[in-house]
């Protein structure tokens, strides 16, 4: 039983022994290359003015201010010629349009 245990090996390594003297053709291990792509995404968001209450102050022009409808909403008024809107008093007053100053007596 041993013998035939030895045989069977020497059989084993003689028949490695002959492929390793076959030639063989292996392929070329093929390669990829990835190429990471980052992306940047901005994002604007616009919001829009909130609705002007009745003691808004319209800072665009001095020739021009907020009332009270009777509904409770803001209403866009305008001074007469020659007149701009003095804030501390909300009122129009004698003034320069140009410079926004209240003319001095």
């Amino acid at each position: 039983m041993k013998l035939l245990l030895v045989f069977v090996l020497v059989i084993a390594v003689v028949a490695v022994a002959a492929d390793s003297k076959k030639t063989t053709t292996t392929k070329k291990p093929t390669t990829t290359t990835t190429k990471k792509t980052t992306t940047k995404t901005t994002t604007t968001t616009t919001t829009a003015a909130p609705e002007p209450t009745c003691e808004s102050v319209y800072q665009e022009d001095c020739n021009m201010y907020y009332t009270c409808a009777g509904n409770g909403r803001a209403v866009l008024e305008k001074c007469r010629e020659g007149y701009i809107y003095y804030e501390p008093l909300h009122v129009c007053l004698p003034g320069d349009r140009e410079t926004c100053s209240l003319y001095h007596v």
